[in-house]
């Protein structure tokens, strides 16, 4: 019988190994965002804002495509078959101007990038809620958030080497989701499906499958990720713009300033279980508070080492909002829906990053002042305004469930 548990204990472990490495592939877009100037030194003749478009357009395709994968997941198409053909596509797709140098080939294997990156949003958040009890999501969850962060720092800093050596070569580190492509090929199983097609959950209790309509706080919690990532995208965007234009450093400097908001990320995600265990309602209001505080840090900060303080701040502060909102959103979307909304939320996501650009030339238009220090003013009282809108529809989040 001990032998049989830890069988059972070894299968689950390698289980959510496969999950949590879907997570390690969601910030791919970003993975060459270190080499941006690198990439247009062999494009001289193209403008560094069409450059940009290497990171942009991925969004771009992101959103029909989690939105296509949020309808046919399990439905039509096998969880286990999306992962593996959208991480083949990302392999393809990411390494493909390693054998063509132009410009327009670059920009077509970027979309068939975000193609790729489309397909596979959906699927780490469905298979936890599929696959996991409920008191165990919590902490997938989390590690998911680790796996996230830790995927955008290896897969940057290794695109960064890669092109300092040529700039060719930065293109071959996409090669590095080899492993966790072998992962999920070797551990990760499809939920179970009767012959009607009703799901069975991790407590081995089949539910009926039923037509139900989407919940209409499902699209609340949507336009909370949309808010939350555009009031984000100030330090995304600005910290170069102030570390780099007020001459605290250099760009190298602003590498290690978000590296510091990924380890940050990365320690919640482990932890990120048991404060959700100790906090429940209020973990989210703490992830407010402290990113309002991070902004506060970066608008008031003169200094590189206020920087490295705010990082570490927001690196908690966003991992909490960003897991709270997905916990909130698994636990008011019916199991047979689970897909579709968690491709609504993600398309929130990336409309939140591809709107940040034009929220903030409306917000310096309407006040007249287009520094990056009151956007990121800016961003603090957004921040502290969802507490208030939190505190009001949270209300009816918990009466929902």
């Amino acid at each position: 019988m001990k032998g049989l548990s830890n069988a059972m204990n070894n299968n689950q472990g390698r289980l959510t190994l496969a999950v949590i490495s879907l997570f390690l592939l969601l910030q791919g877009a970003a993975v060459v965002s270190p080499t941006l100037q690198s990439i247009q030194s062999i494009y001289p003749d193209i403008p560094y804002t069409t450059i940009m478009n290497v990171i942009t357009l991925p969004c771009l395709f992101i959103i029909p495509f989690n939105l296509l994968a949020g309808v046919v997941a399990g439905k039509k198409v096998g969880y286990r078959t999306l992962a593996i053909v959208s991480m083949l596509l990302f392999l393809a797709a990411g390494t493909a101007p390693y054998f063509n140098g132009g410009f327009t080939f670059l920009m077509v294997s970027r979309a068939f990038v975000g193609i790729a990156l489309g397909l596979m949003y959906p699927l780490g958040n469905s298979l936890i809620v599929l696959l996991y009890a409920e008191e165990k999501r919590a902490g997938v969850m989390g590690l998911g958030t680790v796996a996230l962060n830790l995927g955008l720092m290896v897969l940057q800093n290794a695109s960064g080497i890669l092109a300092t050596i040529s700039v060719k070569y930065l293109w071959l580190s996409h090669l590095l989701i080899v492993l966790p492509l072998l992962v999920v090929l070797l551990w990760l199983r499809e939920p179970e499906t009767d012959t009607a097609g009703a799901k069975q959950g991790a407590g081995g209790v089949i539910r009926e499958k039923e037509k139900t309509k989407m919940p209409a706080m499902v699209y609340i919690v949507a336009l909370f990720i949309f808010m939350f990532i555009i009031f984000f995208m100030a330090y995304s965007t600005g910290a170069s713009a102030v570390i780099v234009g007020e001459g605290m450093g250099s760009s190298a400097t602003v590498g290690l300033v978000m590296t510091v908001f990924g380890v940050a990320g990365m320690c919640i995600g482990f932890l990120y279980g048991k404060i959700f265990q100790l906090a429940k309602g209020f973990t989210i209001y703490i992830g407010f508070l402290v990113s309002a505080a991070a902004f506060f840090i970066f608008a008031r900060g003169s200094a590189l080492i206020h920087y490295y303080i705010g990082s570490l701040i927001l690196g908690v502060g966003f991992n909490i909002i960003y897991a709270s909102l997905f916990m909130a959103l698994n636990s008011l979307t019916p199991p047979d829906k689970i897909s579709l909304s968690s491709a609504i939320s993600i398309a929130a996501l990336n409309l939140g990053s591809v709107a940040s650009p034009f929220y903030f030339k409306i917000l310096a238009r309407v006040t007249g002042n287009s520094t990056m220090r009151f956007a990121l003013y800016a961003s603090m009282t957004g921040y502290l305004l969802m507490i208030v809108l939190h505190a009001f529809f949270g209300k009816k989040m918990a009466k929902k469930n």
